[in-house]
């Protein structure tokens, strides 16, 4: 009984209610892959004798998190706490994507396929 009132709105646009739905779901899909992927290569570090360099990578990207924060809050306040946050997140993941990929050999790249 409602149909015939509906109209259909303006077309999709990146500023939005609906691109800020995006927005959200990429940075709750990176920080989930970053703490899988942040829970399962200290893992197979330790299994394979490289321990070392998950603690490097989880160490530098605590340092970058704090510089970001530096850099950022004086600027945008909690807004810039937020984004050194999500930076360092998807700075971390890369680099346990890249370290799990060439000490380990295990294809962790998301939006590669394997070779």
């Amino acid at each position: 009984w409602r149909a015939p009132a509906l109209r259909g709105g303006p077309a999709w646009e990146m500023v939005s209610r609906e691109g800020a739905l995006m927005l959200n779901n990429l940075v709750f899909a990176v920080a989930t892959a970053t703490v899988l992927l942040g829970t399962l290569f200290p893992l197979l570090a330790e299994v394979t004798g490289r321990q070392m360099t998950a603690t490097k990578i989880i160490c530098a990207s605590a340092v970058f998190n704090a510089g970001l924060n530096l850099v950022l809050i004086p600027e945008l306040g909690t807004l810039g706490a937020a984004l050194a946050t999500i930076i360092a997140m998807i700075v971390n993941l890369s680099a346990l994507a890249i370290a799990v990929h060439r000490k380990l050999g295990i294809n962790a790249f998301l939006l590669r396929p394997g070779r």
